[in-house]
């Protein structure tokens, strides 16, 4: 890692504990996902920031791209068979675009609970993307029963450009649009 890379991964740990953030998310690699040397060299990146954040008493977590590392259960097994310093960020729109199983995704994530932060969008082939809850092929009640059963209590975060007036009108039955925004602050 270049040492400006690390400047300013510092900075952001700065501004981070400045707003009181508890989790950074960071993607996977981005090119070569198969290529053994690359995936060694953003492990040893992931390392090294992950401590740094440890340090900073933040949690760095690593997100389900459909195009970056970490978008199957078995690159996650691979990230905890290393000992990673970091927890995960579930995306369900990602996990819907690459066509893998979310619920298998979220299993394997966590596991140690060490599932952190998970973004919500719905997914639908040939759709625009970041649909609402319910406006795709996602089965949120899959989704969100996985993520109950597995005592995950953190935040739920709604993304995409919705207005804020379609917020809550998705077909699962979020009957208050801040039952979409979930912590442990307003549980």
């Amino acid at each position: 890692m270049r040492a400006e890379t690390k400047s300013r991964f510092r900075r952001l740990l700065e501004i981070a504990t400045h707003l009181d953030a508890q989790a950074l998310t960071w993607h996977g690699l981005r090119y070569d996902i198969d290529n053994p040397h690359l995936v060694s060299a953003f492990f040893e990146s992931a390392v090294w920031a992950g401590r740094q954040a440890q340090e900073a008493g933040l949690m760095l977590c690593l997100e389900t791209v459909s195009w970056c590392y970490l978008c199957t259960p078995e690159q996650v097994a691979d990230v905890r068979r290393a000992n990673l310093p970091v927890g995960f960020t579930f995306d369900t729109f990602q996990a819907g675009e690459s066509e893998t199983d979310p619920i298998a995704l979220i299993q394997a994530m966590n596991a140690d609970r060490c599932l952190r932060t998970v973004h919500i969008a719905d997914y639908a082939p040939g759709a625009p993307r970041h649909l609402l809850p319910g406006q795709g092929i996602l089965d949120w009640h899959a989704i969100l029963g996985t993520l109950q059963r597995g005592g995950y209590t953190g935040p739920l975060i709604l993304e995409g450009g919705m207005p804020s007036s379609d917020i809550g009108s998705g077909k699962i039955g979020f009957d208050k649009p801040e039952h979409l925004c979930y912590s442990r602050e307003n549980k």
